[in-house]
């Protein structure tokens, strides 16, 4: 399960849904399909939403160039490193054991969105 907080709008959870928005007070979480066309929205409780299992598959599909246990995305102004799938700064690693957790860190620390 994943908690209300860790979620922002345009991640992605279990069955290839990408969220569309988030209403807290009702514990509602709205999805579209992105295995049927984008305009199929559907509704959702939080507590059903499960997380993506982060796998070297998503991280291709993102982009990523993938050698052993090292992941790096390459964009025009920098190189976003992954070990194991933990990035590491400094003292403070950090483990993205879910896709949504990646989106998540890669937004904090680069202001962008990781979108397919």
């Amino acid at each position: 399960m994943i908690e209300a907080n860790e979620l922002r709008i345009g991640n992605y959870v279990e069955g290839y849904y990408k969220v569309l928005a988030i209403d807290f007070r009702a514990d509602d979480c709205y999805l579209i399909d992105m295995n049927q066309d984008t305009t199929t929205e559907y509704y959702q409780t939080l507590g059903r939403c499960k997380p993506i299992p982060l796998t070297e598959e998503w991280l291709l599909k993102f982009g990523f160039r993938v050698a052993g246990k090292i992941a790096k995305l390459y964009t025009n102004d920098r190189v976003f490193s992954l070990y194991e799938y933990t990035y590491k700064a400094h003292e403070y690693p950090t483990e993205c054991k879910h896709v949504h957790q990646l989106q998540n860190l890669y937004f904090a620390l680069t202001g962008e969105e990781l979108t397919l």
